[in-house]
């Protein structure tokens, strides 16, 4: 909502000191729609729901907040998507120094990372003793490297879910 203020009050001044270009305020002065993000604690909530999911797939496909802001160009014509890169700018700043702050770590973030370090100590100790994964898909890239790992294990098993045992020999050959 703070952020949505300093929008609100960028839009309304002639020229003031605010984080957006003259371009950018002009263009959504000018815009017949108006402008409204978060002017309501739902609206907060319900952008606050899609920021955390991305974070989320961010630390599940381990991307950066910096290859985000690459897949888009600096200088753009859509002065919506520019105030939404601004306000991720901030968010990649804050969420860590947030988390760091009160002693956390996002939840989707450890999970990835026990995941890995996981992968890592087989794949290391190499345990002789039968490890079986059974149920996962290896939907995201840490559980795909964990299930690669395990199949790799002198008694490692991996059960997929739903596994077409009819296979022709071609396709058989790649799974195992």
């Amino acid at each position: 909502l703070a952020w949505s203020k300093r929008i609100s009050e960028a839009l309304s001044s002639e020229k003031g000191e605010h984080p957006f270009s003259e371009r950018l305020t002009a263009g959504i002065r000018s815009d017949p729609n108006g402008f409204a993000v978060a002017t309501s604690a739902q609206d907060a909530l319900g952008l606050a729901d899609a920021l955390g999911k991305l974070i989320d797939t961010l630390a599940i496909h381990d991307t950066s907040w910096e290859q985000i802001h690459q897949l888009v160009e600096d200088d753009l014509s859509d002065q919506y998507w520019a105030i939404s890169k601004n306000f991720l700018e901030i968010a990649a700043r804050e969420w860590p120094n947030y988390c760091a702050e009160i002693g956390v770590m996002d939840a989707a973030l450890r999970r990835h990372k026990l995941i890995l370090r996981e992968t890592e100590r087989l794949r290391r100790d190499r345990p002789l003793a039968p490890v079986v994964a059974a149920g996962s898909t290896g939907s995201m890239p840490a559980t795909a490297a964990l299930l690669s790992a395990i199949a790799g294990l002198p008694r490692g098993a991996v059960v997929l879910p739903g596994l077409d045992q009819a296979l022709d020999p071609i396709s058989w050959g790649i799974l195992t």
